[in-house]
């Protein structure tokens, strides 16, 4: 009797040996939304059983899988997407999940109520054009005035930042060079332009980062530069110089209150950090001195003579993204 109670407990313990959880895997990882946010208090469950976790204030997670059940999580948020990701026993530390936002305007308003904030950088490309005429200088002659007038389309090329939505972009532009010959006076006209412009704003994300509207306050300096030479070749330059004023350039500093809206191309690389964006902008510019600023190579000129501004601007830029991920947002 007591050698079959011995085999009996015996055979017990290796039935409770045989279940326990041996196998059991320890699961870590990260969760991001689609602007690389972490998320907070995200739900990690082991499917079909009541065994999970949430993730912490930086996104990360741990959570130890059960044995002879399902080695797979479902992660869920409300207003996201629900994921359900099979585990490889070979690649379970350090997962990247990201939840995709439901775009369902009935969805209850339970999500993060804050405006999504963004770091990057960004070069960009494009064209600028100011409706800036020289139509009131009497001193020029008409033919220099229409001359003049085609100074107001800009090729630019600029870099721009971003630290928390909050927005800087500087951008120089120039116009194609114009001449005209006046044979009668013995001159050519030729004549160019550039422009500077720094820009502060702040930036709103919508549609998950894919339009970024940024209403926008800027300064620009333009140089308007004639130059004048001799048409009849036999006269020496230095010669010229000494008769009259061979460059003359018009300075004008004027303010812009615009809105730039940038719309995403394509999104590439790590985690989608490289982005190319179609920028458009418009807005109203206006002088922030009545006259400009001329000065000849000899001396400095007055003039009652004003530049007339009719308000309009506009940009287009193909601009390329390095979105940043930082602590706070990586």
């Amino acid at each position: 009797m007591k050698g079959f109670l011995t085999c009996f407990l015996l055979s017990l313990n290796a039935i409770a040996f045989a279940v326990t959880p041996s196998d059991t895997l320890l699961i870590t990882g990260s969760i991001y939304n689609s602007l690389g946010e972490e998320m907070p208090a995200v739900i990690v469950e082991q499917l079909s059983t009541k065994n999970y976790t949430f993730s912490d204030k930086e996104g990360k997670f741990e959570l130890l899988l059960l044995a002879k059940s399902p080695q797979k999580i479902t992660v869920s948020f409300i207003g996201y997407h629900k994921q359900t990701i099979s585990i490889n026993p070979k690649e379970f530390k350090d997962l990247t999940i990201i939840l995709d936002e439901i775009e369902d305007a009935h969805l209850p308003q339970m999500t993060q109520s804050k405006l999504p904030r963004m770091s990057y950088f960004t070069i960009n490309l494009g064209y600028e054009y100011y409706d800036s005429r020289f139509d009131n200088f009497t001193e020029l002659k008409t033919e220099e005035i229409a001359l003049m007038n085609k100074l107001d389309h800009f090729f630019t090329i600029g870099i721009a930042g971003c630290y928390r939505n909050i927005y800087a972009l500087f951008n120089w532009g120039f116009s194609p060079t114009h001449t005209q010959d006046f044979a009668e006076y013995n001159y050519k006209h030729s004549v160019e332009s550039g422009r500077f412009l720094l820009k502060l704003g702040y930036t709103f994300p919508t549609y998950q980062g894919g339009l970024l509207l940024t209403p926008t306050l800027g300064v620009t300096r333009t140089i308007y530069s004639e130059y004048m030479y001799p048409y009849d070749t036999s006269i020496s330059l230095s010669e010229f110089i000494k008769e009259g004023s061979a460059e003359i350039k018009y300075r004008q500093y004027c303010g812009i209150i615009g809105l730039d809206g940038d719309f995403r191309l394509a999104g590439f690389g790590n985690r989608k950090q490289h982005d190319l964006y179609l920028s458009a902008g418009i807005g109203y510019i206006f002088k922030l001195h009545s006259r400009p600023y001329i000065k000849s190579n000899k001396t400095f000129l007055t003039s009652d003579n004003e530049f007339i501004q009719n308000g309009l601007y506009f940009n287009l830029s193909l601009k390329y993204y390095y979105i940043i991920r930082n602590k706070k947002n990586k």
